[in-house]
């Protein structure tokens, strides 16, 4: 991150970094206290119906990264990709939730709950004007804010949510506190976004098109993607079997912090820079160095420590989850790479590149999902996930080595954090061998001492860790 650009990208990604640590924290308390009170049934039974609904609103989340696209061009109106991806949501909000409601008996049948119709309109109404909004911001250049809009839409959700769910409301509770946090925080996005919505000229539209064309579909295999294995453990298992997967994904989350804020700026300032004819090499480069900087702790923690987080934080009925927590944390760590390498192509308008990549991976996840549940049990969803995660990083990475050799995709950065990760997981297990942790306290004082001394290591053999965080903190100030 050697000129200003870079500084203040990067300043973005703290900034969104740090509203993702604060997320997290709200987040997981929140899960702690609402997964205790539900029971691994009733919260899968909320994330199986939430699945469903993100894989119903993909038309809006589709079109919206097309939007996002164009948002940061230098030659395209801004208010009126803004007004296009308000238009569809409506659209898809109207056809969706009345399909639903017109279908209501089938509907209650098939997810096996007579509220199930009600829960799910609501659900997409919350769902379409916040997700299509944020998405957006996540391209301007104050990207690193939408990170705190979620963050404030989490607090909001966990509050609204801990009360309806303490009032004995359920699963409905839950969906009440959701809506109602997205709802809430529409009206700051679009003060953010600094642009007036504005109804869209047919040569916007067009140009709209041409990426969404690609874009819409993109989203609709990726979403299934990240939601299959719930949909799989819900129809092939049980919603307990759901629950104890959601935990799983709930603590591995933090793995995708740094990648998550960067990869939604990467695309704008990739974008950008083509637009203008401007090289992009060493934004990729300085990315991929340090997406996976949170996530290589994490996975070596979840391998050495994991079932005692899991049995601490949420309790001996959630104990299944741990066997998830391992791969869901490599998973995690192989998509930090492959979310900065996804953006990449986005921005460089090869959105029809990762649609090709998505369904492969769509096509592998979902056989070998099957398959797999049968051989080896609710494990075998989970394999089948890794290993189409691994096959999708493989593809891009060959592809943007051909399209832009410059770009260096395995960084010495990224090795010093694997020898770091894997010295602290040595040392824990090492540490285990001679002392026993007893307690919460003491696990997680285990846990601190394993972080701090990833991060002691990597600052003093890494160069450019240290440059990057002192280059920030002087951006900052």
């Amino acid at each position: 991150m050697a000129n200003d650009d870079d500084s203040k990208f990067g300043l973005q990604v703290s900034i969104g970094l740090i509203g993702n640590f604060l997320k997290a924290a709200v987040g997981f308390l929140g899960s702690i206290l609402l997964a205790r009170v539900l029971g691994p049934h009733d919260y899968g039974t909320f994330y199986f119906l939430m699945s469903v609904v993100l894989i119903l609103d993909n038309p809006v989340s589709g079109l919206a990264a097309a939007c996002k696209k164009r948002y940061r061009e230098a030659d395209f109106p801004s208010e009126e990709a803004l007004g296009a991806v308000l238009v569809v949501a409506v659209g898809v909000l109207t056809i969706v939730g009345g399909s639903i409601i017109l279908f209501a008996p089938v509907v209650s049948q098939f997810l096996d709950s007579p509220d199930a119709p009600l829960l799910l309109v609501l659900l997409l109404f919350g769902n379409v004007f916040f997700i299509s909004l944020t998405e957006i911001l996540r391209s301007a250049e104050n990207f690193g804010a939408s990170t705190w809009v979620v963050t404030g839409r989490d607090i909001i959700r966990v509050l609204g949510q801990s009360a309806f769910v303490l009032a004995g409301l359920g699963v409905t509770g839950m969906v009440f506190g959701l809506v109602a946090a997205n709802l809430a925080v529409v009206p700051l996005i679009l003060w953010l976004l600094h642009a007036r919505p504005q109804l869209p000229s047919k040569d916007s539209l067009r140009s709209i098109w041409e990426y969404g064309r690609s874009s819409i579909p993109n989203a609709i295999v990726g979403t299934a993607l990240g939601r299959m294995d719930l949909i799989f453990l819900g129809v092939l298992a049980s919603s307990a079997a759901v629950g104890n997967y959601q935990i799983a994904l709930n603590i591995t989350l933090p793995g995708m912090f740094v990648a998550s804020v960067a990869g939604s700026g990467l695309m704008g300032r990739v974008s950008s820079l083509h637009s203008q004819g401007k090289s992009y090499a060493s934004d990729v480069s300085n990315n991929l160095r340090f997406a996976s900087i949170i996530a290589f702790p994490l996975f070596f923690g979840a391998l050495t420590v994991g079932r005692e987080i899991v049995v601490t934080l949420y309790g001996s009925q959630y104990a299944d989850a741990a066997i998830f927590l391992a791969g869901l944390a490599l998973f995690r760590l192989i998509r930090t790479q492959d979310t900065i390498l996804a953006s990449t192509l986005n921005g460089l308008d090869r959105p029809d590149l990762n649609l090709k990549i998505s369904t492969t991976i769509f096509f592998v996840n979902g056989i070998g999902g099957i398959t797999l549940f049968y051989l080896v049990g609710p494990i075998g969803v989970m394999l089948a996930t890794l290993i189409g995660e691994g096959i999708g990083y493989s593809i891009r990475l060959v592809l943007l080595k051909r399209i832009d050799p410059e770009i260096v995709l395995f960084t010495k950065a990224a090795t010093l954090q694997l020898f770091s990760g894997l010295t602290m997981g040595a040392v824990i297990v090492a540490t285990k061998q001679v002392w026993t942790p007893s307690g919460p306290l003491e696990l997680f004082m285990l846990v601190g001492f394993g972080a701090a001394l990833y991060f002691a290591l990597l600052a003093g053999l890494s160069d450019s860790f240290r440059v990057t965080a002192r280059e920030i903190a002087n951006q900052a100030r």
